[in-house]
């Protein structure tokens, strides 16, 4: 029996914002149903999916493409991470436990210890250990997705340019602030830290087309 869409999606995906289908990647039907082994049906569907989420172009009577690398998409990305991580995040500090602390300083201590490439996966990973006792998990949900769209810019950009340092820094400022359980500020924080990172990766993406 062959993949359904939603895993069909699902591998496309993650394919898509790791970098191994670079924008532009032509996406024919008849290829993927031969290579996930599975009738046409999944694979229409499983685009469509991806076509939502703003990865993927279906044009009329044409093959679907990966997306390009939108300036204005990135911005609004991350207009909308500004505002919905920073209220995780005063739901969560509430409620988050010492332990669930440690596990995102683990987390960092492996960022600042590991290679470039897993800087973007590792930042994600951070994030969501914060957030995570909010306890919205639509909201949460929401997130997740936003952070998915947004690694893939920085997969192309952010891994190009010397910002891991500074996150590392900022990320280490974020966990003090958040172990004295002072949720204003960490809010503060959060959203310039994310404003920031917006602002140095859409000047590369631009720097890129130029």
């Amino acid at each position: 029996m062959g993949e359904t869409a939603e895993a069909v999606a699902g591998r496309l995906r993650d394919e898509i914002i790791r970098g191994d289908l670079v924008p532009g990647t032509l996406l024919r039907q008849e290829a993927l149903a031969r290579r996930f082994e599975t009738s046409r049906m999944p694979i229409r569907d499983g685009l469509k999916m991806l076509e939502r989420e703003g990865l993927v172009v279906l044009p009329v009577n044409r093959s679907a493409r990966v997306s390009p690398l939108d300036p204005d998409s990135l911005r609004e990305i991350n207009e909308m991470r500004a505002v919905a991580e920073p209220l995780a995040l005063k739901h969560a500090i509430p409620e988050i436990s010492e332990r669930q602390i440690g596990v995102a300083e683990a987390i960092q201590d492996e960022a600042e210890l590991a290679g470039i490439e897993a800087f973007p996966r590792l930042n994600a990973a951070f994030h969501a250990a914060l957030l995570a006792p909010c306890g919205r998990p639509r909201l949460l949900a929401h997130i997740a997705m936003l952070n998915d769209l947004s690694e893939r810019y920085f997969h192309i950009a952010a891994v190009e340019m010397d910002y891991a340092e500074r996150s590392h820094h900022e990320h280490r400022d974020l966990l003090e602030t958040c172990k004295k359980r002072d949720a204003p500020a960490a809010c503060q924080m959060l959203e310039r830290h994310i404003n920031c990172a917006s602002e140095l990766m859409l000047d590369a993406l631009q720097a890129a087309d130029r």
